[in-house]
């Protein structure tokens, strides 16, 4: 499992959070929203075949899935 963390670069609130995280050993992917769609995509779907959608959301640096 990883943590999504969607804030700005400069967030020292959320920066509090992933270092607890990362002291946890829980897996963190931070991403900026204020760079859609310039420097972050989405791609989603769900169908009738799927109980729930599915997705990743892709960055210059990093992608979850």
């Amino acid at each position: 499992m990883t943590v999504l963390v969607l804030t700005r670069p400069t967030d020292a609130t959320a920066d509090l959070v992933i270092a607890e995280l990362n002291e946890r050993s829980v897996s963190v992917c931070r991403l900026d929203p204020g760079g859609f769609p310039e420097s972050l995509s989405m791609a989603a779907r769900i169908g009738p075949d799927h109980m729930s959608w599915e997705g990743a959301l892709r960055s210059q640096h990093r992608d979850v899935s």
